[in-house]
């Protein structure tokens, strides 16, 4: 698919993958402007690829990040580090459990809903996780959900008969930058987060990363 590449601060390296040198795109970037991105799809294969990142000269201002992989794939966890693997179409439930542990966008859950009667109505999110759940009905945004309960009034925008309601779940940041290792504090993270990592990468069971998701399918309750 659209497979990219992302490389901070790109100008400063030699960027290359399986020998081919490669050039960030025009006006393009990720997050933040000084990230690069490069379109490196035909360039992949399966098995083993090698990106290299190479400064000469060496300037101060070469503190490698991470450099990051964007496109329709998810990731498999391995003894050591992670596979990558053709995407799959998602279900209710964990997004790490599903081999998008990295993913920090949005998930949208959508059902048709036939209502019989008008009353009060609510939507109720059983179980689910993530930065907060735009709810909408009928296409238009009606509220959002962020703290308990989790549930939200939705009867002005209902109607009798057939509704669509769809629920975004918004995931964070947290799984794509880290900290990954040696955590000791939750939401607590400085320089001192990423000074230390395993002499030797561990298993993708172990990175700590957040569960995202809804875990089951959204309610709909209507009280007379």
């Amino acid at each position: 698919g659209n497979l990219r590449l992302v490389v901070e601060r790109p100008d400063l390296y030699s960027v290359s993958i399986n020998g081919n040198y490669i050039e960030k795109e025009d006006g393009e970037w990720w997050l933040d402007r000084s990230f690069g991105v490069f379109q490196i799809k035909k360039f992949v294969k399966a098995g083993e690829n090698i990106v290299s990142l190479i400064a000469d000269p060496m300037s101060v201002y070469c503190e490698l990040e991470p450099v990051y992989l964007l496109g329709d794939f998810n990731v498999m966890a391995l003894s050591q580090g992670w596979l990558i693997g053709n995407g799959e179409e998602m279900e209710t439930g964990s997004w790490k459990e599903q081999d998008y542990p990295f993913y920090s966008g949005v998930m949208d859950y959508t059902a048709s809903v036939v209502l019989e009667n008008r009353g009060m109505t609510k939507i109720v999110l059983p179980d689910w996780s993530g930065t907060v759940a735009a709810v909408y009905v009928n296409g238009k945004k009606v509220g959002q959900i962020f703290s308990s309960p989790g549930e939200l009034r939705i009867d002005k925008f209902v109607k009798r008969g057939d509704n669509d309601i769809s629920v975004s779940v918004f995931g964070s940041l947290k799984n794509v930058l880290g900290p990954h290792h040696n955590v000791k504090s939750i939401g607590i993270v400085t320089p001192w987060s990423f000074k230390y990592a395993p002499e030797i990468q561990p298993s993708g069971l172990e990175y700590d990363l957040f569960d995202y998701g809804l875990m089951d399918p959204f309610q709909i309750v209507v009280s007379k």
